[in-house]
């Protein structure tokens, strides 16, 4: 979980002001951003199937399948869905990962 963390809060940081024309014109934030997204799924595929089991509410097959695609697809990545995930997907994640390791600590 803290690898999706860490990268979740790269993108954040990378996307903080940023116009969607903006990401458009920038291959380098285009591309970091992917990296991080790419990083996100496959932290997620190696997170334990108690874990996915045990947090319904999240897309992890296709959080994997994006990172397949960023990864082995580079040629035809669709930046509409990239910045999807960057805006919306992404720090969702992060907050329901949060607060699982929230809930994690108060229960120990």
């Amino acid at each position: 979980m803290q690898d999706i963390l860490y990268a979740a809060d790269m993108i954040a940081a990378y996307m903080k002001g940023v116009s969607r024309r903006k990401f458009d014109r920038d291959p380098m934030l285009r591309d970091a951003v992917v990296r991080q997204i790419g990083i996100i799924g496959e932290a997620a595929a190696n997170l334990s199937p108690a874990f996915k089991t045990g947090h319904p509410g999240q897309a992890w097959r296709e959080i994997v399948a994006m990172r397949n695609v960023v990864v082995h697809a580079c040629w035809d990545i669709d930046f509409d869905l990239v910045w999807q995930a960057a805006r919306e997907n992404v720090p969702a994640l992060a907050e329901h990962l949060r607060d699982a390791l929230d809930d994690e600590d108060e229960a120990d």
